[in-house]
């Protein structure tokens, strides 16, 4: 109920007015028992027609205006709920593409899916129907209180039926809590085997792992069903108390009224006119009552998305620098992976003028990628400064910040939609011409041109339908879009045909003459001997730093020699000092 408190204070005034239409639709309620009291009382006694059509007359009218308030109230109910239930959509989505990504990817990807999903729980427990009826619930009392006035038994029969009926809601809002829980931990279990199963396609049938994920989704999904099946027998039994409940106060209600009828203290119209008036006082809550499922969900799904929400985001004011140089330096920095033991890497510190070109090596897992990410800005150091012209990168926007860089991962992947939206996702504002230009360079040119929509060919599935060259050849694209003056290349020869490298080594020499600050990770001996510094993450705790050269990389004959096709013989290794 804490959610629904919170909405109703965003906007008093229609929660006002909401409250003002539902006492005004609940007194107006009274209307259809007090008929039948009067017909029974007045015209079957008396046979007057026109008190007959003065009644009916009147209650007819009562019934529209009733209906009116009604229709009202769920209009301006919808207004209550439109503007949370939107903010909380965005607001879970958004933190997808701004929650700081060293968080963010602690969540499994099944519990952002469920948290996104839960949204739409929150949003229908919180419907207009269901807030109305929820603000029907301490009307009740009113037709207690007409009750009382004719017979206080009978409204001590009604009060005491209502209160049972709103105890079995409370607890069994109490009792599902735990239950929809579990479903909702074996669903986020769930849609991390359908992630894996669609992500995974062509591994799940080249290395037979069907059975062994159909194995796993079955009892997944047997114990979601035994859950929701056990859920559903407890919805049913309380649905079958709450309808007992009504017909053992029906029952009551005739039962001593008709007593009370034979010994003179009551009349037959007053009688049933009380039972009408006791269903109506019992509906709200019996509706509550049945609410208790929604209700509990939606908590559920409000806890899931707030601890989405709750994730440190990046910032969006900070520095940003005039005219950024591209010299960078890391200074004492170390990381270490979530739940590893040991620091993949500490005390590296390195500095870098603009144009430099460095070289990360090291084997498979040595930490190249993690460090091209602290780089970028994507993840944060456990200790240590990463500047920029003198500047924390902590203290520069990181918006601005991306839009220095010339970033190639290692793994490329683009949004769902058409090339020339993935190429100006950092800068709008490129042309046509421009773009033709960069694809050119990164060899994707003859790839686009081969398609029937050129640019605007829709790249689907984050372009993982792809073949792998052409896919690193657009991200090439993509990371030469920029114009950046760092240059982040991870891998950038790998998966690439024989002119897809030679187009990588043209890039790389055209960037180092452009006077841009380089730094590649890569197994490629021929990129490896074209740098200046060379940084071996094999060398643990500690990286070494080697100086190789000073000579400018776009001079290199190793990288000219490959942008020809040619692989010269590899330098003589230095002899390793005793």
């Amino acid at each position: 109920m804490g959610e629904l408190w919170a909405r109703l204070q965003r906007r008093p005034t229609q929660a006002m007015l909401i409250l003002i239409a539902s006492l005004l639709a609940n007194v107006l309620g009274l209307a259809s028992s007090l008929y039948v009291i009067q017909v029974l009382n007045r015209y079957v006694s008396h046979g007057v027609d026109s008190t007959l059509f003065t009644l009916t007359s009147g209650v007819l009218l009562a019934i529209l205006f009733e209906l009116g308030f009604r229709w009202s109230r769920l209009k301006l109910a919808a207004t209550l709920s439109g503007e949370p239930d939107h903010n909380l959509g965005v607001g879970a989505y958004g933190v997808l593409t701004t929650a700081r990504l060293s968080d963010l990817e602690k969540v499994p990807s099944g519990e952002r899916r469920e948290a996104l999903s839960g949204v739409e729980q929150v949003e229908s427990a919180f419907s207009a129907p269901n807030m109305t009826a929820i603000f029907d619930l301490p009307f009740a009392l009113l037709y207690v209180g007409a009750i009382f006035l004719f017979s206080p038994i009978l409204a001590g029969i009604v009060f005491t039926t209502i209160c049972v009926v709103a105890i079995l809601g409370v607890t069994n809002q109490i009792v599902l809590r735990p239950m929809s829980k579990k479903i909702a931990e074996h669903q986020s279990i769930g849609h991390g085997l359908i992630s894996t199963t669609t992500s995974t396609a062509e591994s799940v049938r080249a290395f037979g792992a069907g059975h062994r994920l159909i194995e796993d989704w079955a009892k997944n999904l047997q114990v979601v069903q035994a859950l929701r099946r056990r859920l559903a027998r407890r919805q049913g039994g309380l649905q079958s108390l709450t309808q007992s409940a009504q017909g053992i106060m029906s029952v009551a209600v005739i039962g001593v009224g008709a007593a009370m009828v034979v010994r003179g203290e009551l009349d037959v119209g007053t009688m049933i006119g009380a039972n009408l008036l006791g269903a109506r006082a019992l509906q709200p809550v019996t509706r509550f009552a049945q609410l208790s499922e929604a209700l509990v969900r939606s908590r559920l799904a409000m806890d899931r998305a707030r601890a989405l929400v709750g994730l440190p985001v990046e910032p969006s004011e900070g520095s940003a620098l005039r005219d950024y140089s591209g010299a960078l330096e890391i200074r004492d920095v170390a990381y270490t992976p979530p739940g590893a033991p040991t620091p993949l890497f500490e005390d590296l510190s390195i500095r870098l003028d603009p144009g430099a070109v460095v070289a990360l090596v090291g084997r498979n897992g040595a930490g190249k990628t993690t460090l091209a990410r602290l780089i970028a800005g994507l993840i944060q150091p456990d200790r240590g400064q990463i500047l920029a012209d003198g500047v924390d990168l902590r203290q520069l926007v990181p918006a601005w910040w991306r839009r220095q860089l010339v970033y190639l991962p290692q793994e490329p992947t683009f949004i769902n939609g058409t090339i020339r939206d993935n190429l100006r996702m950092l800068k709008p504002d490129l042309t046509d011409e421009v773009l033709e230009a960069i694809l050119e360079r990164s060899g994707a040119a003859r790839f686009v041109h081969e398609t029937e929509k050129g640019l605007d060919t829709l790249i689907t599935n984050n372009g993982m339908t792809l073949a792998r060259g052409v896919r690193r050849r657009l991200a090439v694209a993509r990371a030469l879009a920029s114009g950046g003056r760092l240059v982040i290349f991870d891998e950038p020869t790998e998966g690439m045909d024989e002119e897809g490298i030679r187009q990588v080594y043209e890039s790389l020499i055209q960037l180092a003459r452009a006077g841009r600050t380089i730094i590649v990770s890569s197994h490629d001996q021929q990129i490896i001997r074209g740098a200046q510094i060379l940084v071996d993450l094999d060398a643990k705790p500690r990286p070494t730093v080697k100086v190789l050269s000073k000579e400018n990389p776009g001079a290199s004959k190793d990288w000219n020699a490959g942008a020809r096709g040619q692989n010269p013989a590899p330098k003589p290794r230095a002899k390793a000092a005793q």
